[in-house]
C-alpha cells in the first residue's frame, strides 16, 4: 500500500491491490478498479491514525470503556466514534478534555479513570480535576467539535 501511494499517480488508497506491482488492481478490461473509493483497504489507515497517533487503544461497548492515552498537550481527538450501538466525541484542547456522549461510560485517561455522564461535559487534565456538574448546571459540549491533530513529540 505505501509503495503504490508512494509511486503511483493519483497518490491515494485504492480498493484492491495488484499482487505483482506496486498499483492498483485492474479489470479484465485493463481499467483500475474503483478509483476514487478505498472501501476495505481504508481500515488500516484509519485504524492507524486512531490507536496509534490520537492514542485510543481499546473501545469496549460492553463494559462501556474507552482507554486513551493521549500523545501530547496540543490539539486531539475524534468525533463520533462508534461505541456499540452509539457514537462518542472526545476533544483533548487547551489542558480541557470535552466529551459528548448519550450515555455514561468510563473513559480511562492517560491511566485516570473518569466517570462521563450521559450528555458528557469537560474537566481539566493538568490537575485531574473533574467539572461534571449537577444535572442543572451540567455544561454540556453542544457544539460541534473539529477532530483535531496530535502533536508527535
Amino acid at each position: 500500500m505505501q509503495r503504490t501511494f508512494e509511486e503511483f499517480s493519483p497518490h491515494t488508497i485504492w480498493e484492491c491491490y495488484s499482487p505483482t506491482a506496486p498499483r492498483p488492481s485492474t479489470s479484465k478490461n485493463g481499467k483500475f478498479c474503483r478509483p476514487d473509493f478505498c472501501g476495505w483497504s481504508a481500515l488500516g489507515p484509519v485504524s492507524l491514525l486512531i490507536e496509534n497517533v490520537i492514542g485510543i487503544h481499546q473501545v469496549d461497548a460492553a463494559a462501556r470503556r474507552i482507554c486513551w492515552d493521549c500523545p501530547g498537550t496540543g490539539r486531539c481527538g475524534v468525533r463520533n466514534l462508534r461505541f456499540g450501538g452509539e457514537t462518542v466525541t472526545l476533544l483533548h484542547e487547551n489542558g480541557r478534555l470535552h466529551v459528548r456522549s448519550r450515555f455514561p461510560f468510563t473513559l480511562e485517561w492517560n491511566g485516570h479513570d473518569i466517570a462521563c455522564p450521559a450528555g458528557g461535559g469537560e474537566f481539566g487534565t493538568s490537575a485531574q480535576q473533574h467539572d461534571f456538574p449537577a444535572a442543572a448546571g451540567r455544561r454540556h459540549v453542544d457544539q460541534p467539535l473539529v477532530v483535531g491533530t496530535a502533536e508527535l513529540q
